[in-house]
């Protein structure tokens, strides 16, 4: 239509003879052409040649079309039809398409909301996701399109549902939604949903509805998926475990660990025969254990380094979540088998202790020697609650060649042992080796302050203080300490919000809890002084210096009464406190009851 060719009156009389010419004394009609722009003449003339120009034409062209017939040199005309056609045709199949694309988005969403934690948004998205779904299911039925129905994605619509309830603590809702698809025979995977059923109930502390469904679970696992039904008898052990029937546990356990071994599996049943005492089956389980290699041990290590050596930032962030994730199953690993080995050891003979430890550390030498490192670490430990202060810092001292790690742990054990021993020089040696090796180690750090506390730089000792705290924050020595040192620079207040801090972490710690008390009375809150001194006595009622501090409180405040009561219990459970039996004796004089006095101050006597 954009053409000025597409649409005109074309004079049927014109011919071969010459167009639009005319005399000054001439004006005859000539023919005009239909433009988009309006009416335009048809040709041109000029009355004052002689020898007239043709018209410019489009006959000649074959651009000559009817009246009426729209432009289309291409002849595409005769298909618009059959394509819309085929297009509305096609429409119901569309609009299930999209539909089915509202429900994937919904259900994607759900989850994302699962894992960052908003259970409740991740509900509602849920539900929507189930209620654009069996939207779906009619619209399909409606217009006769079910036989393209998508019954994985009806699935996954449900079963994200019932985990969204699960999250949400709406377990009778979540058995309900797992039961209702399992009723459908058009799945097929009703032997992981009675799984969850089980977990449910398990969670539920109903262990024998767990065992119940659990063993409904196994009867309909395919045989393709024989491993995860080994897992499900993990599941029954652990829920016989709950309920002291450790025979059937250790039936259950035994089939998973011989035929799907894991080191939580194995860990699991070592703890079965360890609570039962069977240490020569803790001992055959602890190698079984053992000789299971870490996961990913050794396997994608040059994929994963070729992979992290590409450019592209979306492979970098891919392959950091990759290593963080193996990272994450072997400790888990690592832990199970170090849980094992610490309880092995100190059981293998109880005459000799470390005759266990060395059994243990023969066992992890070859595969997993961190662990055995770490074993060590603990006989170490040993050695310094025996007393065997020279043993174990020979054992440390071993650690010098080791690995970092192990060795910044061996340095700060031994900075530790130096500092009771009132070596302050070589502690303070030992826990700058374990800085060096660690600069995160809160309890380094805290060594470190330590040594510069007896040297009297209280301002350095803060600051190794205040540094542990911020990479431990909950680090109890290095809060305890830091109220401890601005109370020697006569920082009171400081002093109390550290202990106060601590008493959060940790509540009603009597020596936190006598700190708070102390400093308040020095800040004359007397009142808030007492209350915490309460708080002291309720956990400590047999301690004769708190029952006199709080006496001696109420003293301050004028109030006799309660403050001879606090000091008579005190006596009562010291007696034999000559400071305290001559407080009592001055007391009873100046209030004129002598036989009382005379009473204490033969008491006192005798104590001389």
């Amino acid at each position: 239509n954009g053409n000025n060719f597409g649409r005109g009156f074309i004079p049927r009389n014109i011919g071969t003879a010459s167009l639009g010419t005319a005399s000054s004394n001439q004006s005859p009609q000539t023919p005009v052409l239909h433009t988009p722009g309006g009416w335009t003449r048809g040709g041109t003339s000029h009355g004052n040649f002689g020898e007239s120009r043709p018209m410019t034409s489009v006959s000649g062209a074959g651009y000559q079309s009817a009246a009426g017939q729209s432009f289309d040199p291409l002849n595409q005309s005769k298909y618009t039809h059959a394509v819309l056609a085929k297009k509305q045709k096609n429409k119901p199949e569309e609009n299930a398409k999209q539909l089915e694309k509202k429900v994937h988005v919904a259900i994607e969403e759900s989850s994302k909301c699962m894992v960052q934690g908003e259970f409740s948004k991740a509900l509602d998205l849920a539900k929507d996701a189930g209620q654009i779904e069996r939207n779906l299911a009619k619209y399909r039925a409606k217009n006769g399109i079910t036989e393209n129905s998508n019954n994985e994605l009806s699935y996954a619509a449900w079963v994200n549902l019932a985990r969204a309830y699960e999250r949400n603590e709406m377990d009778e809702e979540a058995i309900n939604t797992y039961n209702y698809l399992i009723k459908k025979k058009e799945f097929k995977s009703s032997g992981r949903l009675n799984t969850n059923i089980g977990n449910i109930y398990f969670r539920q502390k109903k262990y024998m509805q767990a065992i119940k469904m659990y063993r409904m679970a196994l009867d309909l696992i395919p045989n393709s998926e024989r491993r995860i039904g080994y897992k499900i008898c993990s599941n029954i052990g652990y829920a016989f475990v709950k309920l002291n029937q450790y025979n059937d546990a250790l039936k259950n356990y035994q089939i998973a660990m011989a035929n799907a071994p894991s080191h939580k599996i194995g860990l699991n049943l070592f703890l079965t025969y360890y609570v039962i005492g069977d240490v020569e089956k803790m001992k055959k389980t602890f190698q079984k254990v053992a000789k299971i290699p870490l996961p990913y041990q050794n396997e994608y290590e040059d994929e994963l380094e070729d992979f992290a050596s590409e450019d592209d930032n979306n492979k970098r962030e891919t392959d950091d979540n990759l290593r963080e994730e193996i990272r994450i199953r072997r400790k888990k690993a690592s832990d199970c088998l170090y849980i094992a080995a610490r309880c092995l050891a100190p059981t293998i003979n109880t005459d000799d202790w470390t005759e266990g430890y060395d059994w243990v550390y023969d066992k992890l030498a070859d595969l997993h020697g961190e662990i055995a490192n770490q074993m060590d670490l603990d006989r170490s430990i040993k050695y310094l609650n025996n007393q065997e202060f020279d043993d174990a810092i020979a054992l440390l001292k071993t650690f010098e060649k080791k690995d970092n790690e192990i060795r910044a742990m061996a340095a700060n054990n031994l900075s530790f042992i130096y500092f009771l021993e009132g070596d302050v020089k070589n502690a303070e040696d030992y826990a700058d080796l374990a800085i060096r090796h660690s600069r995160y180690n809160a309890n380094a750090l805290v060594n470190l302050g330590n040594c510069r506390f007896e040297h009297g730089d209280y301002q350095g000792a803060k600051e190794l203080y205040l540094e542990a705290v911020g990479v431990q924050t909950d680090c109890f020595e290095a809060l305890f300490n830091l109220g401890l040192v601005n109370f020697k620079m006569d920082l009171l207040t400081e002093s109390r919000k550290a202990f106060e801090r601590l008493n959060v972490l940790k509540p009603n710690h009597p020596c936190v809890l006598y700190q708070i008390a102390n400093l308040q009375s020095l800040e004359q809150n007397y009142e808030d002084a007492i209350k915490w001194l309460n708080i002291l006595i309720m956990n400590t009622p047999s301690d004769p210096s708190i029952l006199s501090f709080c006496g001696d409180l109420h003293g301050r405040k004028f109030e006799d009464s309660q403050n001879l009561h606090f000091q008579l219990e005190s006596y009562r459970h010291f007696p034999s406190n000559l400071e305290l039996i001559t407080w009592l004796g001055q007391w009873f004089v100046q209030n004129e009851m002598y036989e009382k006095s005379i009473q204490f101050y033969e008491q006192g006597s005798k104590s001389e």
